[in-house]
């Protein structure tokens, strides 16, 4: 007999242990006490068994950015198990405890990095981010004239407080971004790159790149710029590489348009399904979202979620409050288009407001449904911004 609790201080090598097992690699010396520093604040739920443990999932506890909020977030990560211990359904129970544990510590949201989408389909994940990897050869590095600005090049620790405010006003342009404390930036962020930050002639940070050189090809992790002034400057960055490497790689947001300016857009473009997110506790994601919004028309959105039965019922929107009524689930819909609303399922809902793939969309697929009136009704209460998400755990 499984027991599922809580993993003690104590136990925590036992955590790693299974972990270098799963996911081999191994651990030693300071990178072990570096390993076992970073999983402190982690929420670890294992499942044992004589009190060995058998299989564990990590919530990391974070805050992401959405309509230009803050909402926190449980990140489910490292779920692993013991080849003699797995189909045993060790996973759906601890994922199932995990939705729970994340409803008492008042996480709004939970998001995961999928092996594989469907499998977390069923515990109401829906894919929230997709990032693009932009290949550009050297021959076709063209500069801009005519830029004002400058680049400073360095260690990206030289450089953190540049780096963290262009990041923090990039956020407002997307749903879903991490906020970066310092020591995330550190931790995860840093190893093995090199930042260029460019100034424009105010003397602003106004973007950024963070990258490395190998095999004669410059690697551009992450390219974040706040105009297009300062998009000209880092590519002009790039673009004075054209005699040290064969191409350029640009990994960035899945809704970044850049390449329709290059001098040569014909590049290889390769579209990475990413991070899936759900929402664990609706009432209080609706109420974040809409803040004090005023003289909306009233909103009546029915929702369905199979596993947090907490949320399914009918919630009405109205003079920046939120109101719900629990239905029983095969009510639900039924009840939403009688009061004039749509209706939706939890991952339907989670993808919609943060802007992974259109309102449009979803309505037409059936995803979304209700009234075309009501459905214009909801579309238009809402200034949904694309979705993003740069991070990895």
């Amino acid at each position: 007999m499984y027991e599922i609790r809580r993993v003690r201080p104590e136990e925590i090598d036992a955590a790693i242990k299974l972990s270098e097992y799963a996911f081999r690699y191994q651990l030693e010396g300071e990178r072990r006490k570096q390993r076992a520093n970073f999983m402190e604040d982690h929420c670890i739920l294992g499942a044992f068994v004589d009190g060995e443990m058998v299989a564990k999932t990590h919530i990391i506890p974070h805050r992401v950015v959405i309509a230009g909020r803050e909402f926190a977030m449980g990140g489910i990560a490292s779920v692993a198990t013991y080849p003699e211990h797995r189909r045993k359904g060790l996973v759906n129970s601890l994922m199932e405890k995990a939705v729970l544990q994340m409803k008492a510590d008042q996480q709004i949201l939970s998001y995961l990095h999928p092996f594989d989408v469907s499998f977390y389909r069923k515990y109401g994940y829906e894919m929230i981010s997709s990032y693009k990897n932009i290949t550009i050869l050297a021959q076709d590095l063209a500069s801009y004239s005519g830029i004002k600005g400058a680049i400073k090049r360095g260690a990206p620790e030289e450089l953190l407080s540049h780096l963290s405010a262009v990041y923090h006003r990039y956020c407002l342009r997307y749903n879903g971004l991490l906020v970066r404390r310092d020591k995330w930036w550190k931790d995860t962020l840093f190893a093995g790159v090199t930042a260029a930050v460019y100034f424009n002639e105010q003397g602003e940070a106004r973007g950024y790149l963070l990258y490395d050189i190998k095999d004669k090809t410059l690697n551009v992790g992450e390219h974040v710029y706040l105009d297009e002034d300062c998009r000209r400057g880092l590519w002009n960055f790039i673009a004075d590489h054209d005699s040290m490497v064969d191409k350029v790689i640009i990994t960035t947001v899945l809704h970044e348009e850049m390449p329709f300016l290059f001098r040569n857009p014909e590049v290889h473009i390769e579209v990475v399904p990413d991070f899936m997110a759900r929402v664990i506790l609706v009432k209080e994601f609706l109420k974040l979202y809409m803040g004090e919004t005023q003289g909306l028309p009233r909103l009546v959105i029915g929702v369905l979620d199979d596993l947090a039965e907490w949320n399914s019922g009918v919630y009405y929107i109205a003079a920046g409050r939120v109101e719900f009524s629990p239905v029983v689930a095969h009510l639900v819909t039924r009840e939403a288009h009688s009061q004039g609303g749509v209706s939706m399922d939890i991952r339907t809902l989670t993808a919609a407001m943060l802007g992974y793939v259109s309102c449009d969309f979803l309505y037409e697929s059936g995803l979304i449904t209700g009234s075309e009136a009501a459905f214009v009704q909801f579309k238009s209460a809402f200034r949904i911004r694309p979705s993003a998400f740069l991070d990895y755990f």
